[in-house]
């Protein structure tokens, strides 16, 4: 993850400099999609499932969120946001907004849309695992994150329907949230040390490809229209 997350750094980095067409680019451009924002929400998911396996104290775990997380972003994000507010680059309401990682929800993505996705599957995620690892069986468990998954998915496809000015604010979060919950399924399987059978493993990472690649380069939901 302290890879990924350079990489992700670098990318940026190059963008902000205006150098993300240079020869630098080209060649770190691998280095950099490593694992990107999908990358990060499948490491998340992973993650969490280890660290609640090793203690399910719910208070316990979000106080470990709002201090690895939560408390870091308000502390980066408050000198920045205090001076565009004073410089009337933005309203009280809308400082109070992004300090709180709430503004993505009401505006969509002023830059830190992944602070606001991750702190919303944290505080959902007790909820999930109790749901998704009530029983010990692999299938009920494969069944379950299917079921959210698609749930996500038609979850987006009805917000793009019905909603669509909303759904283009938050399309970038909301789209990549399956990966989370896959991540949690793999450190299920990464827990219990179980093998999978060849063809199941070459069949679960072409959906999970295809769902991608649909996903970003085919907009899969203006073609269902």
């Amino acid at each position: 993850m302290g890879i990924a997350i350079l990489g992700v750094c670098i990318a940026h980095a190059l963008v902000w400099a205006h150098l993300d067409t240079s020869i630098a680019s080209k060649i770190l451009g691998p280095f950099t999609r490593i694992a990107f924002t999908e990358g990060f929400l499948f490491l998340s998911g992973l993650g969490l499932y280890y660290s609640f396996q090793k203690n399910d104290n719910i208070d316990l775990f979000y106080k470990k969120r709002i201090n690895r997380v939560f408390i870091p972003y308000v502390i980066m994000a408050f000198p920045f946001l205090l001076y565009d507010a004073y410089s009337g680059e933005i309203s009280l309401p809308d400082f109070i907004l992004r300090l709180n990682a709430l503004y993505f929800w009401f505006y969509g993505n002023d830059g830190m849309w992944y602070i606001s996705i991750s702190l919303a599957l944290y505080f959902i995620f007790p909820l999930v695992y109790k749901f998704l690892f009530s029983e010990n069986d692999i299938r009920h468990v494969a069944g379950k994150i299917t079921l959210i998954a698609i749930g996500c998915i038609l979850l987006c496809f009805l917000m793009h329907v019905y909603v669509p000015n909303y759904y283009v604010k938050v399309e970038i979060g909301l789209s990549k949230v399956p990966v989370f919950f896959i991540g949690m399924f793999a450190g299920y399987l990464s827990y219990r040390k179980t093998q999978i059978p060849l063809k199941y493993f070459i069949g679960g990472g072409y959906a999970c490809y295809n769902y991608l690649f649909v996903k970003k380069r085919i907009f899969f939901l203006d073609l269902l229209l």
